[in-house]
């Protein structure tokens, strides 16, 4: 029996109330102890259950596990003979699973049923059994799973515990790694059992959620009477969430129960075939799985309640959040997906987020979503941004003294100001990291590098938003003591309590004074653990001949073929994986390798060591980093990152994928290049065909190496395919025959084991590391090189060599290997042609082999400009770089560049004062920057106002920088600014006597032309426009507007003005855009424009304007607001108060109305003064007056009455009780017009002796 079931045999033993010693009180990993053959204690009685069970479980290919399955069942602590029935569907298994099945089938042919069927899925397997179960209660239990011995008797008496009718149980669900044999309570759902056993109203369960079939129990009746089944086409993934949520969304007003005591325990399986661990390569997950899961799940709840409870919200926020990291990372399971795959996947996600609430989405904690991720997915679906942000206060750099803090913001432009102690704080380092999602701009990440010194409190803003700060897990609302920081990262001992014994044993090892004085403070080098020869290698010789004061050790393994070889060279090598190398890696000061794969660090992790490690590690890199390597090297803590080209450089430490700033990151160049310059033969005649890996082509790492498992159907790939072609070419064989070209072959390391497969010809070399020599020595002696995508064709590149690049899986090579693409383009930035086929690079090679053909000069010069050091000076420089770590020294050209740089920033955000501040620092002397700084310091001393202050520093310019117009400029405005009006405009109109058009700056040249204006001078100011560098300017269109409203020229006036307000939209310049957009005849317009005003009580001379324009759009009220707001300062005229009176009519205020009509009694429009006064004595129902009124206004054939008077006179006749008379004139209506709706109610009325209602 397996351990694990010892382990609960010998708990069961020990306590049968507890048959996991109650796990949550555990630590999180348990180590299960190998059984006591030598104890024997017999069996205790099996326990009668009140309730049956039947197990329903789908088996496929499971015969490692069954037989333990199988046991941790039979050996319950109820009566399984009595209590429990198995149905097992074995799904079309192709290994042994049947005849396991039948052993059992025939030891319990009253319990276990087994059925066959022909491959069908998970799901279609349980619809079988599920047809087949008798008992109460039914459970999908999976065949590879086990199961505590007291599972079903937990269950059994939490159901027997309840009052209240239960429509399903949970159990508790643990996580057993086969692979390390242990037990972890890890669940992420775990929190539902922190109060022991529950239970809880489905409708409302708060937090909790349920998604895992196998741990669930269902009442076998309302299964068959819901006809819920499981869908096969759900998969991979959520077909258990679907069914057990639509149970529960039938069960509604029902219980739900979490029994803690039930122990299910799921096995995460060794070879990586669990389902959870395997559904990400099905195209499904992408599709179907969210399409019929979550959406479905979500339309089932529509259909049934008529909207989405809560806990069906987080079940979908549950399954996609899972989602959410392998989007942000865009990886190699979602690249490979066709773009209408793609396309259909980002629709279904936010068919799926529009039914998930803002709160639920901002308040899910579970399933790893921090507030990063959900800040980002509110801003793309729900348009939502908090008021306020949290930071994160990340590391600390006890050395440098810096602080590193970051946050996030779906916002791209950045807003942020630091304080310490209340005084400005400019970050030492700063970038943004670029999360993407779907591979488009997602979240920017501000990382943060602050020196805080003997400060006091530090605190931060973000967008302008309050700003949390998180230290420790615990949050700051406001300051942060400094102190309390530092102590924060202050080393703690580890408690060694729970360490392996292996752990403990290394620890003392390493702590011994004979260890500690052979490597404290060394540097260890390393390149491969089987492999030197790269940039570690070379660094160590180099410190090994100019720097013998620095004690340097190199790992290599033992039996790599480069170990006797730098024996011999006299290395101070250290065995990998030795107990010397564990202890060289506690004890060292710096740890430096050319790669950072986690091999490298020998487990010396910091969760074991971390109270012993002080090394800073130093990533040298394996070659020029031209892919995009973020999501692999963002997990690495990396103190010094050596790069060699501006691109490289600038694509890590600068705004983009990565996390390292320009405090981690050093442009030195490769150590192992010195080594290219020397010796490089530009004669040779070699070609070199070198192409990289394929990460789905090879097998897995075995253990901690390098090595890796053989791939048998590496012969079946395209890989294999092109490349054993392109060998075995007749071009190269033509080559190699001629006697003038050699060709090598020199795979690369992980494809090395297949090497016979390619079936090289004789006259090609197979180069292997292990006997043929240095690698750099083969780039030195080559012509041209043919590779892929293998970053040596740097090291070709830095010789000036061509390179040729045979890319025959372009389109599918950065969807499945460990990268994707980055900024270098093969076709834009490479060192030779890119060929998509082998004819192309047969027809290729001969051309390159001709150093003076156009194409080879064309590559030397991209060559000769990629790189930034050509000087064999490498290794100095990354010396130096690695013992800048050491040192609290920040260098001055990076200080000023900073303060300059937020200074920029600063201005672009119109944060004027930071700007300032900033660049008030960078002009001090012995400083002589650039006229932009000097301008942009200017320009926001200007926007605060500080003009006399502007005019200092307009100064001290003109001694750095005596001709240069932007200063010119700048000093007149500042002028302006600075002196009274009619003495700037004396030296304006000097300046404009030898002004060419369009030079000076406009805001110079409007508050001339406004000067102009205000003295009457109206031509004079037009002439000014012509001297404006900006025609566009907001401030030259405001004077330009001016000028047309004051010409009535409104049509212009109206779009110049319209044109103000989108660019810099005040009270005043809506109020101008509306007077000209009504006088200009569009109403529509000025009504929204009016509508837009924030203050709109008392509009002063438009007050009679606004009232008009809601008027012709019918807004009564608002018309009545205007026009009252008018009368206050005598505004109306007659006409004006017969439609006040028809506003009030018409807003329901007819005695004011009546008010405001004889007050108009003087307008000339007779129809409309002899209509309105018909309708106001009707709304008055004042009849008489109305009747006659009417009949006056029908008779006045010359105003053209309309005809809806005739009706206003039938009503007022009826109401006036004269119904003959009323019927009468609606018959003449009724014949002249036709009846409509208002006639026939009308006389309806009459008929029926109703009163009706009044006319409007």
């Amino acid at each position: 029996m397996l351990n694990t079931l010892a382990f609960l045999w010998k708990k069961k033993l020990k306590s049968r109330k507890n048959s996991l010693a109650r796990v949550a009180n555990k630590p999180a990993a348990i180590n299960t102890p190998e059984p006591e053959c030598t104890e024997v204690i017999p069996p205790a009685p099996k326990k009668n259950a009140t309730r049956k069970y039947s197990i329903v479980t789908a088996a496929y290919n499971v015969e490692a596990y069954l037989d333990e399955f199988l046991i941790s069942v039979s050996e319950q602590s109820v009566d399984f003979e009595k209590c429990i029935e198995i149905i097992l569907v074995d799904d079309g298994s192709q290994d042994e699973t049947a005849s396991i099945a039948a052993t059992w089938t025939s030891r319990y042919p009253k319990n276990i049923r087994y059925i066959y069927q022909p491959n069908a899925g998970q799901g279609a397997a349980r619809n079988n059994g599920l047809a087949y179960a008798t008992n109460e209660w039914v459970t999908f239990i999976d065949s590879d799973d086990l199961l505590a011995f007291d599972y079903f008797e937990s269950i059994d008496n939490f159901i027997d515990s309840n009052t209240t009718e239960l429509k399903a149980v949970c159990a508790n669900f643990i996580f057993y790694y086969e692979n390390k044999k242990e037990l972890s309570d890890t669940h992420p759902l775990k929190f539902r059992f922190a109060n022991g056993n529950v239970t809880l109203p489905i409708s409302n369960p708060g937090r909790n959620i349920a998604l895992n079939v196998n741990a669930v129990f269902f009442k076998r009746a309302r299964l068959i009477k819901s006809g819920l089944q499981f869908n096969p086409l759900v998969k991979p993934g959520f077909e258990d969430s679907l069914f057990v949520n639509s149970y529960l969304l039938e069960a509604f007003k029902g219980n739900v129960g979490y029994c803690a005591d039930a122990k299910y325990i799921y096995r995460k399986r060794d070879n990586g075939t669990s389902t959870l661990d395997t559904a990400w390569q099905h195209p499904g997950r992408y599709d179907h799985q969210l399409r019929l899961g979550s959406l479905g799940l979500i339309e089932k709840s529509i259909a049934l309640l008529g909207s989405v409870p809560k806990f069906i919200q987080r079940v979908a926020m549950y399954d996609i959040a899972w989602h959410i990291n392998k989007i942000i990372r865009f990886d190699s399971d979602i690249r490979s997906l066709s773009q209408p795959q793609l396309d259909n996947y980002k629709l279904l996600m936010r068919q799926i987020f529009s039914h998930i609430e803002q709160d639920t989405l901002m308040n899910f904690e579970l399933a790893g979503m921090w507030f990063f991720q959900k800040l980002g997915l509110a801003a793309k679906y729900k348009g939502y941004i908090p008021d306020f942000n949290i930071s994160y206060i990340d590391d600390y750099d006890k050395t440098k003294n810096l602080v590193k803090i970051k946050y996030f913001t779906p916002i791209e432009k950045i807003d942020e100001q630091v304080f310490l102690d209340n005084e400005i704080l400019v970050p030492t380092y700063s970038k943004t990291r670029i999360h993407r999602f779907f591979d488009e701009p997602f979240l920017h990440e501000r990382i943060l590098w602050l020196q805080l010194g003997d400060g006091n409190n530090f605190r931060i803003t973000t967008q302008n938003k309050p700003t949390r700060i998180t230290l420790r897990g615990k949050q700051f609302k406001d300051d942060v003591p400094v102190e309390l920081i530092y102590r924060a990262f202050d080393k703690k001992s580890l408690d060694e309590s729970g360490f392996s014994e292996e752990t403990t044993e290394i620890r003392r090892i390493a702590c011994e004074p004979t260890m500690v004085n052979k490597f404290g403070g060394c540097w260890l080098l390393m390149d491969r653990d089987h492999h030197a020869d790269d940039n570690a290698e070379h660094l160590y010789r180099h410190l090994a001949k100019y720097h013998p004061e620095i004690k340097a050790f190199f790992v290599l393994h033992e039996d790599s073929a480069d170990f006797e070889r730098l024996t011999l060279e006299g290395f101070n090598l250290i065995a990998f994986d030795s107990i010397e190398h564990k202890a060289a890696l506690i004890n060292c000061a710096h740890f430096i390798s050319s790669h950072a794969d986690n091999y490298i660090f020998s487990e010396i992790t910091k969760k074991n060591f971390g109270d012993l490690l002080n090394y800073k590690f130093t990533f040298l890199q394996h070659g020029v980093i031209h892919n995009d390597l973020s999501v692999w090297l963002n997990s690495k803590a990396i103190d010094c990152f050596i790069t060699s080209t501006r691109d490289e450089f600038n694509s890590i430490s600068g705004t983009g994928p990565y996390q390292f700033s320009r405090k981690e990151v050093a442009l030195t160049g490769l150590p192992r290049h010195d080594a290219l310059y020397d010796g490089n033969n530009i004669n040779s005649s070699t070609i070199l065909i070198i192409p990289t890996w394929r990460n789905n082509i090879v097998g897995a790492p075995i253990g901690n190496s390098n090595i890796r498992e053989i791939n048998p159907a590496f012969s079946e790939t395209e890989y294999l395919r092109h490349w054993k072609n392109l060998l075995n070419c007749q071009t190269l064989k033509d080559l190699a025959n001629n006697g003038k070209n050699n060709i090598i072959f020199a795979p690369h390391v992980n494809i090395k084991p297949y090497i016979s497969e390619f079936e090289c010809p004789e006259y090609i070399e197979v180069w292997k590391s292990d006997e043929s020599g240095s690698i750099q020595t083969l780039f030195k002696t080559s012509q041209i090189m043919i590779t892929d995508y293998s970053s040596v064709a740097f090291d070709m590149a830095a010789m000036n060599k061509p390179v040729i690049y045979y890319q025959f899986d372009e389109s599918e090579f950065l969807s499945k290997h460990t990268s994707r693409p980055g900024y270098f383009d093969y076709r834009r930035d490479g060192f030779g042609p890119v060929c998509s086929s082998q004819i192309e690079v047969e027809g290729n090679i001969e051309n390159l082999l001709n150093p003076n053909s156009e194409e080879s000069k064309f590559y030397t010069v991209r060559c000769e400009s990629t790189f930034v050091f050509h000087d064999g000076n490498n290794c100095r420089r990354t010396v130096e770089a690695i013992k800048k770590l050491d040192r609290n020294v920040i260098e001055k050209t990076h200080e000023y560049a900073v303060k300059i740089e937020t200074g920029m920033s600063a201005m672009a955000i119109n944060n004027w004062k930071l700007a300032v501040h900033c660049l008030e620092e960078a002009i001090a002397p012995p400083s002589q920057p650039d006229v932009s700084v000097f301008v942009g310091l200017i320009k926001s001393l200007q926007e605060l106002g500080q003009h006399q202050r502007a005019l200092e520093v307009l100064e001290y310019a003109a001694t750095i920088h005596e001709s240069s117009e932007e200063l010119n400029s700048f000093n007149l405005q500042a002028i302006f600014n600075a002196h009274p009006i009619c003495e700037a405009i004396t030296i304006y109109e000097k300046t404009i006597n030898t002004a060419t058009p369009k030079s000076l700056p406009t805001l110079i040249v409007a508050n001339a032309a406004n000067y102009y204006l205000a003295q009457g001078l109206r031509a004079k100011a037009i002439e000014q426009f012509g001297f404006a560098d900006n025609e566009s300017h907001p401030d030259l269109i405001r004077c330009k507007a001016t000028i047309a409203t004051e010409d009535g020229d409104w049509k212009n006036a109206a779009d110049l003005w319209k044109e103000v307000t989108q660019t810099h939209s005040t009270e005043e310049h809506r109020r101008k855009l509306f007077e000209a957009q009504f006088n200009s005849g569009l109403l529509q317009e000025s009504m929204v424009t009016l509508k837009q005003m924030r203050d709109t009580q008392d509009l002063g001379k438009l007050n009679l304007i606004a009232g008009e324009v809601f008027f012709q759009n019918s807004k009564w009220a608002d018309a009545c607001k205007y026009w009252t707001l008018a009368i206050q300062s005598n505004q109306l005229q007659p006409d004006a108060w017969l439609k006040l009176a028809r506003a009030r009519r018409r807003a329901g205020s007819p005695e004011l109305a009546k008010e405001a009509l004889m007050n108009g009694l003087e307008s000339t429009d007779e129809r409309f003064k002899l209509q309105e006064t018909s309708l106001v004595h009707l709304a008055l129902g004042n009849w008489d007056e109305a009747i006659e009124s009417f009949n006056y206004f029908l008779s006045r054939k010359d105003l053209k009455p309309n005809k809806d008077a005739r009706l206003d006179l039938a009503y007022a006749l009826h109401r006036s009780g004269n119904t003959l008379a009323a019927e009468k004139t609606l018959a003449e209506y009724n014949k002249k017009f036709g009846e409509d709706s208002r006639s026939a109610k009308i006389l309806s009325d009459i008929k029926q002796g109703h009163l009706g209602q009044v006319a409007s």
